[in-house]
């Protein structure tokens, strides 16, 4: 039986879409920099904001100071907005400690960002939140993953990883931890494939059934 189950936050935990193009696009504009569809910005995201950014400004990467910071003030002030989780996902938390694990939350979103999320949305349902932090390389690199097992005092084949884009399969492998992929987030099943993903969830509650089976 695993001991601790970490999640993605965007696009496994919550839908931020719209939030996040919001802030993008008003960035870009007030730049003077032509706005991104969904479609784009969905493609964009996984990353961190530095490559969120560098993406949407394609070739004006002059122009990338000027509009991350842009950008973060925006989504702190409507990161709320639009933003909300999943279906099923505030009962899988709730099954998941039922059944004595822990939840913890890796996110490439930063650090302030993804603590308000979760302490607004989640609540006591997680028991720690690490975002992207300065100096701290972002997934799909393992240190963050693997510095939150040691704070947590959980070795890697104690652990579980749900997340749902390629950044987070390659990070679970390069920590040694079982991986579940996401697969109503942002990213399909066939790149969570190419990726490595080897097992699937289409549902929170399926996450459920899988991590009782590790």
């Amino acid at each position: 039986m695993k001991k601790l189950i970490v999640f993605d936050l965007d696009g496994t935990l919550i839908n931020s879409l719209k939030d996040l193009r919001t802030a993008v696009n008003g960035a870009l504009s007030g730049a003077g920099l032509p706005c991104r569809s969904e479609d784009e910005v969905r493609r964009f995201v996984g990353d961190g904001v530095d490559m969120l950014i560098r993406r949407a400004i394609g070739e004006r990467q002059d122009m990338f100071a000027e509009c991350k910071a842009a950008f973060k003030r925006l989504y702190d002030a409507g990161m709320k907005k639009a933003t909300r989780p999943y279906d099923g996902v505030p009962e899988m938390l709730g099954s998941l400690r039922a059944a004595g694990l822990k939840i913890a939350v890796l996110s490439n979103k930063y650090d302030s960002a993804a603590k308000e999320i979760c302490a607004c949305y989640f609540g006591d349902k997680v028991d720690n939140v690490v975002g992207q932090k300065d100096g701290v390389k972002v997934k799909p690199d393992p240190t963050a993953l693997i510095a939150l097992l040691k704070e947590e005092d959980v070795r890697a084949d104690e652990a579980l990883y749900c997340g749902d884009g390629e950044a987070d399969v390659r990070c679970a492998a390069a920590a040694g931890v079982d991986m579940i992929a996401a697969t109503w987030g942002f990213r399909s099943r066939s790149a969570l494939e190419k990726a490595g993903a080897k097992t699937f969830a289409g549902s929170p509650a399926e996450v459920t059934d899988l991590a009782a089976k590790f």
